[in-house]
């Protein structure tokens, strides 16, 4: 008998807990405050800075020996064997071996990615570049800037303007004849030789 009634008992916790376990499950969760819920933010990914090669020379025209001033910056990507030529113009672009075996002065750019470094212009008079390559191993020209070494330094870029030069105030040919041109006097006509008067003999 005792054995019956714990045997009913405990069918009726089983059932309760069954109940239960129900119920709880088929409840929606509450909604969450979203004034008072911790936000999460996303961890901030910084992006690196893009550098872009840049090639400047402190002016376009240099005499014979003058120091010419070279200002670059290249991305820290670059290999250490980077460098910096001073090359003819005449020089295929592009190439830098060839640009290799013609050029006349160089500076390695190592670990200093952005300097600035001294060339001396040529002797000859011409036109010239200072070309920056990205290595000295199978390395392609990255930027180019020309100059021209010449015998005077202009003196500006001022546009010389012809004007036009008046009729009355254009140089006379000296080598042409010249016109005679008339004086204003009467040439003087030949007067006509009078007859000569013949005197009649008077008659008494």
């Amino acid at each position: 008998m005792q054995k019956s009634n714990m045997l009913g008992i405990l069918v009726v916790l089983v059932a309760l807990s069954f109940t239960v376990l129900f119920f709880s499950c088929s409840q929606e969760p509450e909604p969450q405050d979203t004034d008072t819920a911790d936000v999460v933010e996303p961890d901030t990914v910084e992006v690196p800075e893009v550098i872009e090669p840049e090639l400047t020379l402190d002016a376009e025209y240099y005499l014979p020996g003058d120091e010419i001033l070279v200002t670059y910056k290249v991305p820290v990507e670059f290999e250490d064997d980077a460098w910096v030529g001073l090359i003819p113009s005449e020089v295929e672009h592009g190439d830098e071996e060839v640009c290799d075996e013609f050029d006349l002065d160089f500076h390695l750019i190592g670990d200093e990615k952005e300097a600035e470094v001294s060339f001396y212009a040529p002797e000859e008079l011409g036109m010239y570049d200072i070309r920056l390559f990205d290595s000295d191993f199978e390395g392609k020209e990255i930027l180019s800037v020309s100059f021209e070494v010449v015998k005077e330094i202009p003196s500006g870029d001022e546009e010389v303007i012809e004007e036009e030069v008046p009729m009355e105030e254009q140089p006379v040919d000296t080598m042409a004849p010249a016109e005679e041109e008339p004086t204003g006097e009467d040439t003087p006509m030949e007067e006509d030789t009078p007859a000569e008067e013949t005197g009649g003999e008077d008659t008494e």
